[in-house]
């Protein structure tokens, strides 16, 4: 691991004495050897990580984990790094430019953050790697012999996987999902501005700010508690926050593929769904369940050859996706936790968790809001407008930015849309009844039903309940006492209609 230059990987090892016939290798050492080599082969490229990484092997992040984990006993990540940081140090060594020139060759897009973790791996500065490399050159040993010594003595590997888990692991979990938002709204990419000569220090805090901002609060309410600074020494809380983010990560974009569906089937030209799945789809018993219901929809929407609301399903709904998915079906939920295995736990779920961030970035290029109320204004021999009263969803605090919007055309109220432009209200997809905004509803009424001010994620629907779930995590509530019921239960009706 980076920490740790015993991990370090090398190249070229001269012979120290006769050739000796070659043993074939192992499936773990073919394995590491393979992911060493395009690693190598990718190392200038800044955004070649995990994700590329796995893709390239045809793994998906958690598989690909778990075989790291179990052969030389680091995370992706950590290996990813240590062979960037082990070919720093030798271009360091060999004078061939300066720390900032080395740093971009070996893909660290930041200078800081270079010198940060050659210093944790080696015990000083790379300003010093040439004069301490001439006195005293490194003894290292490669990830492939790591390996093969692993499996001769078949021990577990030496370095405890907590000593992964330190403030910099999450500083990498917001590094990398800023950077696919930043991607995806250029507009964000200020934010990675410093002036490093000058001694400026990129503030974490301010990424991690932006991300929550920047994600629809129902994802952004987890970030923030993800980041949390007190989740970072504490195991057991991290992994059921990372679980909880994760699980409405999944949540959000099978209630947005589903409105895509139901939007394309008025639209015409997209097939019914079977009634079975469809029950997968409203009443999720497990992970399973939430995955077979996207497989269907994609599958369905994807035979129409219709084009949809959103643009990005193609690049989201990948193999890698699905195997992604498949694995985090696997890993333990939050009531299923046991110590003994935490450490290897939080490192799987984190990476899960970072995979679909970075899926989900789509979302930063889009509005979620509420339309509480659509007004006509209309004056004598003029073309009616419409005004629409808005509240965007996006915010650090739920206090959600309230506006009016003019527009030649009006979109649906008492609803949740995701717009492509606040100045589009008639170009939209309306995510009700699966997202529900009761902040406008009267705090009395809101209490005879056993509900509060919040937005609330549908959680399965039966013929005596239907329960949904609060943002900020409150225990699932029935609707079926709201007073508001009857405008969802229509929208459930039409749902059904929809199953053969």
């Amino acid at each position: 691991m980076p920490e740790n230059p015993q991990y370090r990987p090398v190249e070229n090892a001269q012979e120290t004495g006769p050739m000796e016939p070659a043993k074939e290798l192992s499936m773990d050492d073919a394995l590491i050897q393979k992911l060493e080599s395009i690693v190598k082969a990718e190392m200038a490229d800044e955004r070649f990580g995990v994700s590329e990484l796995a893709d390239a092997v045809a793994m998906s992040r958690s598989h690909l984990h778990r075989r790291l984990s179990s052969i030389i006993g680091v995370s992706t990540s950590q290996f990813i790094r240590s062979i960037r940081l082990e070919r720093g140090m030798e271009l360091l060594r060999q004078d061939v430019g300066n720390v900032s020139e080395v740093a971009y060759r070996v893909g660290f897009a930041s200078n800081t953050y270079f010198t940060r973790c050659f210093n944790e791996a080696y015990g000083f500065p790379p300003g010093e790697a040439r004069k301490r490399g001439l006195e005293e050159p490194a003894k290292e040993s490669s990830f492939s012999d790591k390996a093969q010594i692993s499996n001769q003595e078949g021990s577990k590997p030496l370095v405890p996987f907590f000593e992964a888990f330190h403030p910099s692991s999450s500083e990498e979990l917001v590094r990398e999902v800023f950077v696919a938002m930043a991607e995806v709204k250029p507009s964000l990419q200020k934010f990675l501005l410093v002036e490093e000569d000058e001694g400026e220090v990129l503030d974490i805090r301010l990424l991690a700010y932006q991300i929550i901002k920047s994600y629809p609060w129902v994802i952004g309410v987890e970030l923030r508690r993800l980041f949390s600074a007190n989740l970072l020494d504490k195991l057991e809380l991290r992994y059921k926050q990372l679980s909880r983010t994760v699980d409405r990560m999944v949540e959000v974009l099978s209630f947005i593929l589903t409105s895509e569906w139901l939007r394309c089937r008025e639209l015409g030209g997209v097939q019914k769904v079977d009634a079975k799945a469809l029950e997968y789809g409203l009443n999720p018993q497990s992970r399973e369940d939430r995955v077979r219901w996207i497989r269907t929809l994609d599958e369905v929407l994807k035979k129409s050859g219709q084009p949809g609301f959103l643009n990005e399903w193609e690049d989201i709904l990948t193999p890698a996706f699905y195997r992604e998915l498949e694995d985090w079906s696997l890993l333990k939920t939050p009531d299923q936790w046991f110590q003994e295995a935490a450490a290897d736990s939080v490192a799987q779920m984190e990476q899960t968790t970072v995979f679909l961030l970075k899926k989900c970035a789509f979302l930063v290029d889009y509005k979620m809001v509420h339309v509480s109320a659509i007004e006509v204004r209309k004056r004598k021999f003029t073309q009616a407008r419409f005004n629409h009263r808005l509240r965007l969803l996006n915010s650090t605090d739920a206090q959600f930015k309230s506006m009016d919007e003019l527009a030649e055309t009006f979109s649906d109220s008492g609803s949740v849309l995701l717009l492509r432009s606040i100045k589009d209200t008639g170009d939209y997809l309306n995510l009700s009844p699966f997202i529900v905004d009761t902040q406008d509803a009267e705090i009395g009424l809101l209490r005879s039903a056993g509900l509060r001010s919040d937005i609330y994620l549908f959680q399965s629907l039966s013929e005596d309940s239907a329960m949904y779930q609060g943002a900020n995590g409150q225990a699932e509530q029935d609707f079926m006492k709201w007073e508001h019921w009857n405008d969802l239960s229509l929208e459930f009706n039409r749902i059904k209609g929809e199953a053969e």
